[in-house]
């Protein structure tokens, strides 16, 4: 009876073992989980971010062809449209003609991640018209806006001091818990177009 009593005891503490040994594994492989879906929307977040702070910033740079004017440099600033646009010159290459740089957003298929709907944006940028790229995660909500230098909505494209930025998106592999919506806002001062109040 004794040797029964101590296989019952050895066989529930090894059940108690076995119990917390898949309970930690079971975390440790949501945390993996959780660290991948970050990293997903962190770097299709950092990708777009960078194409647009290059974009943004080189609005209106001509070096070295002086006789191409930085105030015509937005050419279309369109959000009541489908596709919104926004179009305007800049050098994508070192001391080349400036191209012509356009951005162009719509609604896209709604997302569902962690059990929520999600409105979703489709962003794709042109160059001289050819399609260069387009939104790798998933992007929630867009808005760009653009400023005078006292920080007024632009009536005029050759006004244009500040480029504002809003952006959320969501992992394209989806979302748990813990992870929802990364967020990202920037206010671009393209000095190109500062040129023009001698600055």
């Amino acid at each position: 009876m004794g040797e029964t009593l101590g296989y019952s005891l050895s066989a529930v503490v090894l059940g108690v073992i076995a119990l917390i040994v898949s309970t930690l594994t079971l975390r440790g492989e949501e945390a993996t989980v959780a660290t991948v879906q970050y990293s997903s929307v962190k770097q299709s977040t950092m990708d777009l971010v960078g194409v647009m702070d290059r974009d943004f910033r080189n609005m209106g740079s001509n070096f070295p062809y002086p006789d191409i004017l930085s105030e015509g440099a937005v050419i279309n600033y369109d959000t009541t449209s489908t596709p919104n646009r926004f179009d305007f010159t800049g050098q994508t290459q070192p001391d080349a003609l400036p191209d012509t740089i356009s951005y162009r957003w719509q609604a896209g298929s709604p997302a569902t991640s962690d059990g929520i709907t999600y409105p979703t944006v489709t962003l794709k940028r042109y160059v001289n018209d050819v399609l260069t790229g387009q939104n790798s995660g998933v992007i929630t909500s867009l808005k760009i806006e653009l400023y005078d230098g006292e920080g007024a909505p632009v009536m005029d494209g050759a006004d244009t001091r500040q480029i504002q930025v809003e952006m959320k998106m969501i992992s394209s592999l989806g979302a748990n818990g813990d992870i929802k919506e990364s967020r990202w806002s920037e206010t671009f001062h393209p000095m190109h177009m500062a040129k023009q109040d001698g600055l």
